[in-house]
């Protein structure tokens, strides 16, 4: 396994660095770190901060890059490049006052990363809890192996949540779920049927956690939970056409999450329905 951390200058790269070697250690996995300056001017500032970088990371370094250019375009390029199993980019953000208009770094990348991204938050040494986000289909399954394989190396607890959006049936035209879980999964629809399948997986794998069912927005419910539960580590799914248009026209949970929770957020991307 390959990871790519990127960093940033310090201090802001240090969550980043802490959580990056946290995974990557949990993985066995290789490390690239990369570090992107505006100007080549700035080159000797970015070996710099790479060596600092370096002399920091807990898991062995198997390389050092330095790319010139925007930070988002210059992460992905290298992830064309060169294949990566899991893509590690650091939350801080400069906020301003376009940001509600502007995408993050973080949100750049994940729009287009084909590898799992870690958006790294937080100064946890351990993960203890980690919640797994399905949008309670099939499509989401890698996203529940993804969580429940680092769950399994970090002998963590993981809780699966599914989120109703609370829309009535009467305007959506569809049928109303079941208001409780015990009632959603004896019903026989396909969310009832993954959620069964979920639970089964990490029990397979020596997994320790629980089904929880929230209604209501779908981010609001997970931040919330997130929050509620003291978790380390979120994942999440990201649609497999996901992209900056498709996400400025029809909005998606997983941009609000990755700038607005409270802890490291990985981001899975769901096979094709």
């Amino acid at each position: 396994m390959h990871a790519l951390i990127c960093v940033s200058s310090m201090p802001y790269a240090a969550p980043t660095l802490q959580q990056g070697s946290l995974l990557a250690g949990l993985q066995a996995a290789t490390v690239t770190l990369l570090t992107v300056v505006p100007s080549e001017a700035e080159r000797p500032f970015a070996t710099t901060t790479l060596a600092a970088a370096r002399n920091t990371l807990a898991a062995p370094v198997a390389e050092t890059k330095i790319r010139v250019g925007h930070a988002a375009a210059e992460i992905l390029a290298e992830t064309q490049d060169h294949p990566y199993d899991l893509v590690v980019v650091g939350a801080h953000v400069v906020r301003g006052f376009w940001d509600p208009l502007v995408k993050s770094v973080p949100q750049r990348v994940l729009s287009r990363a084909a590898a799992p991204l870690l958006i790294a938050r937080g100064a946890n040494t351990t993960i203890n809890r980690i919640l797994i986000c399905t949008n309670g289909h099939d499509v989401s399954r890698p996203v529940v192996k993804a969580g429940a394989r680092l769950a399994r190396a970090a002998a963590a607890h993981a809780n699966i949540l599914h989120v109703v959006h609370n829309v009535p049936g009467m305007y959506t035209g569809l049928p109303e779920m079941p208001e409780t879980l015990p009632g959603l999964l004896q019903s026989n629809t396909p969310i009832a049927k993954h959620l069964k399948w979920s639970s089964a997986y990490l029990h397979r794998k020596g997994v320790s956690g629980n089904l929880k069912l929230r209604s209501g927005i779908v981010a609001d419910e997970i931040l919330e939970e997130t929050n509620q539960g003291s978790y380390d580590l979120v994942v999440v799914g990201i649609r497999p056409d996901q992209n900056v248009l498709t996400g400025l026209l029809v909005g998606s949970v997983t941009p609000r999450l990755v700038d607005h929770a409270l802890c490291s957020v990985l981001v899975v991307r769901m096979k094709p329905a």
